[in-house]
């Protein structure tokens, strides 16, 4: 297999995924989560702080990832090959 059809499939599974009722429950818990760990007057210490800031940072990749995955096959397409 050629490296353009293993980048064909997996963008084309990326899709699909990003498609299914599972992805979407998880952004939709993921959402949910957010506000959760947003609220800074549970924090107890600074440790508790940086480690609300690296699930919020997380997150944001994932909640991120399709655009992610959209840019790098659009910058894919535009390369010369």
């Amino acid at each position: 297999m050629s490296v353009e059809e293993d980048n064909e499939e997996y963008f084309a599974a990326m899709k699909q995924m990003f498609q299914s009722d599972g992805w979407q429950y998880f952004i939709d818990d993921l959402r949910e989560n957010v506000h959760i760990i947003n609220d800074l007057q549970s924090v107890s210490d600074e440790k508790d702080l940086f480690h609300k800031k690296g699930k919020l940072d997380t997150i944001g990749l994932i909640l991120n990832f399709p655009e992610t995955i959209k840019r790098a096959e659009e910058d894919l397409d535009e390369s010369p090959q």
